[in-house]
């Protein structure tokens, strides 16, 4: 059986590593963990999975850049754009 204890959760690394986030995530995961086993009766797992999956954004479209591609006219209908931001 495998069970979620929550969302995903995006970690930016850049120069370095922040320890510190690490801890306090673990920490925040472990008591949800407990809090979990003690709504199911359940017992302690065997082993936990942890995912860890690289992703590398082009730079083109990272936030504040998206406006900046150059899009054909007829993928966007700028009049439909306008009045559903009103």
């Amino acid at each position: 059986m495998n069970l979620m204890l929550g969302p995903q959760v995006g970690i930016v690394v850049k120069d370095k590593h922040d320890i510190s986030f690490y801890i306090n995530l673990f920490e925040f995961y472990l008591v949800k963990l407990e809090h979990l086993m003690s709504l199911y009766t359940v017992g302690t797992p065997d082993f936990i999975v942890i995912h860890l999956k690289e992703i590398l954004v082009e730079d083109s479209i990272k936030i504040g850049q998206l406006s900046k591609i150059d899009l054909p006219n007829s993928l966007i209908n700028v009049r439909v754009l306008r009045s559903e931001a009103s």
